[in-house]
C-alpha cells in the first residue's frame, strides 16, 4: 500500500529515494517549480539527483512515497505561503514505458493534493504548475488558472 511518508520522520527513505533515482528511470514532471507534464522518463546523473535531493531536503514540505519501506512514486515537495502549497518538485516512477499518460499523471497528483490536505490541516490549496484539462475528484475543486492547476479542498473543514 501507498504512504507518501514524510521524511523528516523516517529519514532512511532518503536513502531508498537516492537508490532509486540511481537505479530507475524517473519523470520530473515538476523542477524547481516549473512544470513539464510531456517529461519523459530518464536515468538520473548523479549531479542531477544530488541537485534534486537537496531541493526536496529545503522544501518546507516534502513527502516520499513508499510501500513496505521502498521507494516508489510519487515523490513530491512544496513551498509554502500562508494556507497555499505550490509544488515545487514533482517525481514520477512510470509503470512501463518512459511516459507518464494524463491518467497516471492524475492520479499521482490526486495522490500527493489528498496527503498533503490530509496531513497539512492548515492548507486549503494545493497549486502545481502544470497545465492539463481539470477532472473532477470527490475530495477537492480542481480548476486550471493561468499558473497551472489549483486543487481547492473541499472537505475536512
Amino acid at each position: 500500500m501507498l504512504f507518501p511518508e514524510n521524511p523528516a520522520r523516517k529519514p532512511q527513505l532518503w536513502t531508498e529515494l537516492k537508490a532509486q533515482l540511481a537505479e530507475h528511470p524517473v519523470c520530473l514532471l515538476v523542477a524547481n517549480g516549473t512544470g513539464n507534464p510531456t517529461a519523459k522518463a530518464s536515468l538520473m546523473s548523479e549531479q542531477t539527483a544530488s541537485a534534486l535531493l537537496s531541493r526536496l531536503q529545503n522544501a518546507h514540505v516534502c513527502r516520499i512515497s513508499a510501500n513496505r519501506g521502498c521507494a516508489i512514486s510519487p515523490h513530491f515537495a512544496g513551498q509554502v505561503a500562508g494556507d497555499v502549497l505550490l509544488i515545487t518538485e514533482l517525481v514520477l516512477l512510470p509503470s512501463s514505458d518512459r511516459e507518464v499518460s494524463p491518467n497516471f499523471l492524475t492520479r499521482e497528483l490526486e495522490t500527493a493534493a489528498i496527503n498533503l490536505f490530509c496531513t497539512e490541516k492548515y492548507l486549503s490549496e494545493v497549486r502545481a504548475p502544470l497545465s492539463l484539462a481539470s477532472w473532477k475528484m470527490s475530495d477537492a475543486e480542481i480548476t486550471q488558472e493561468s499558473d497551472g492547476l489549483h486543487f481547492k479542498k473541499v472537505f475536512l473543514r
